[in-house]
């Protein structure tokens, strides 16, 4: 993953690429959401408005994810919850 707060403020128009494909495309806070950064890249993060112009993209720690509700990656779920899913 990039930087996607540098993608946000000094683009026009961004694409995402998910296993590499164009998963999303079009201005940096249409394709910058954070619903769209979780499916795609198993990242939690918070959105921002710039005040000064284009979107901040903040990662969030594990512990901070969980209490915004995020649905962990497979790979750090409890041993027993992956192996159900």
């Amino acid at each position: 993953m990039h930087d996607l707060t540098l993608a946000g403020q000094f683009t026009d128009s961004l694409v995402l690429m998910s296993a590499g494909r164009a998963a999303a495309w079009g201005p940096p806070r249409a394709v910058l959401t954070e619903s769209l950064i979780q499916e795609h890249y198993g990242a939690s993060v918070r959105v921002l408005d710039d005040p000064l112009g284009g979107i901040v993209v903040i990662p969030l720690r594990s512990s901070e994810a969980e209490s915004a509700g995020a649905t962990p990656r497979r790979d750090e779920r409890p041993k027993d919850e992956a192996a159900t899913s």
